[in-house]
């Protein structure tokens, strides 16, 4: 496992997005002394947050802090967390990002409730800057279909946190997630869209809770994860990486199916779905 002071691979830093992203790192806009060292951790891309991190005082420094970092570097491993579209807040980023727009991957949307507020905010944005949709209320989950199939995300994340407490859940039980985490995931698969992004977890103490976490949105369907310190990227680095024994299955299936997809391999019948699944696991291998 990856020691959370290991500099990050160059090789793998230039090929990060948002459509393929694993692991996501926050660093809060208004403590610019975190910028770069956040982009020396093993994130595949690190977070400045406009948003909940920051006090309303303190949001026009970090939009001026973000614009002087970005400035004099690659900003393909950076985006940028928006305030919310309805928002007062929410024009003055627009402001502060048409000076350094193509200079990063591209903006989390916060608080998308709807198809509608999703439109008028993605039109208000430079047409070239990704956008990823974080769904984090009732509404959000009640209209996520709808929200993705605007065609103006190319990726949603769950943002768990305020979801949970919106409904009262308690934070460290999982079984409130099961309902909107499942709307997510398919209804990102059924439009096309990339697996969806877990949120974040808060209890930076405990990394096996955060592994019981990560495990758990795994098994849903989430192929990334949001974190808020670096001790967890390793393990969100492994919980959401194909292992060294699933690439090394995923490359025996499709020797053995290179002229037939119906055959036989330690006791398991192999056809078409389990090809397609071992070619998504290399697919995902090659973005590590």
């Amino acid at each position: 496992m990856t020691s959370a002071n290991t500099p990050r691979p160059a090789s793998r830093g230039n090929a990060a997005n948002l459509a393929t992203a694993q692991t996501f790192l926050f660093a809060p806009g208004d403590r610019p002394e975190r910028f770069e060292k956040a982009l020396g951790y093993d994130a595949d891309v690190v977070i400045i947050d406009w948003e909940a991190s920051v006090i309303g005082a303190n949001k026009a420094q970090a939009r001026e802090n973000t614009a002087a970092f970005v400035r004099n570097i690659d900003g393909r491993r950076v985006a940028i967390r928006l305030n919310p579209s309805t928002g007062d807040e929410f024009p003055h980023d627009l402001a502060a990002l048409v000076r350094f727009h193509k200079r990063i991957a591209g903006v989390f949307l916060t608080m998308v409730n709807s198809a509608d507020d999703l439109i008028a905010a993605a039109n208000a944005l430079p047409a070239s800057l990704p956008r990823v949709g974080m769904i984090e209320t009732a509404r959000g989950i009640l209209n996520v279909e709808s929200i993705i199939d605007t065609g103006k995300l190319c990726r949603v994340a769950f943002g768990n946190m305020d979801f949970q407490t919106a409904l009262s859940l308690p934070p460290d039980q999982d079984v409130g997630l099961f309902y909107p985490s499942a709307r997510m995931v398919l209804a990102s698969s059924a439009a096309g869209l990339p697996a969806p992004i877990a949120g974040a977890t808060e209890n930076i103490a405990d990394l096996q809770a955060f592994e019981r976490s990560a495990r758990f949105e795994r098994n849903l369907g989430f192929l990334g994860k949001l974190c808020v310190h670096p001790t967890q990227l390793p393990v969100a680095r492994t919980v959401f990486s194909p292992s060294a024994d699933e690439i090394a299955w995923a490359h025996r299936v499709i020797d053995a199916t290179q002229r037939s997809h119906a055959v036989m391999m330690d006791g398991h019948m192999v056809d078409r779905p389990v090809v397609d699944r071992a070619k998504a696991i290399l697919r995902r291998a090659s973005h590590l």
